[in-house]
């Protein structure tokens, strides 16, 4: 890495791995001829406050889940993501009965997610 910031993204990957050890997401395994070996890529995002100044930085380690076969690594899929509905339901609940809204951040979110199915990353 080549860049004025490289100390800082290399903090973010060191944190990123420290993580995903602290949560015991994957665990180092022999490869076998028969797994399909997905690769991974680190995605870089630079947080900015309301004036456009770097607030944080966020180094986030990828499976490249597109190499998967259906059938062999996956049988179906399912992102438990919030609809839209949803939200426009409770945003406007709120505001009708003068609830107050707190949001949160949940840094390790993708880290708790559980598949059934085993995959090989390098």
């Amino acid at each position: 890495m080549n860049c004025l910031q490289a100390n800082k993204w290399k903090l973010e990957i060191i944190k990123e791995i420290s993580s995903i050890e602290e949560n015991g997401v994957c665990q180092v395994v022999p490869l076998l001829q028969e797994d399909n070996l997905l690769g991974s890529t680190f995605v870089f995002c630079e947080k900015e406050d309301h004036t456009g100044k770097v607030v944080r930085y966020k180094a986030r380690l990828c499976v490249q889940g597109f190499s998967q076969i259906e059938g062999i690594d996956y049988n179906e899929t399912y992102d438990p993501t919030g609809i839209l509905a949803s939200l426009h339901f409770l945003l406007s609940y709120c505001a009708i009965n003068d609830f107050e809204l707190h949001q949160i951040d949940v840094c390790t979110a993708f880290l708790h997610g559980i598949t059934e199915e085993k995959f090989f990353m390098k």
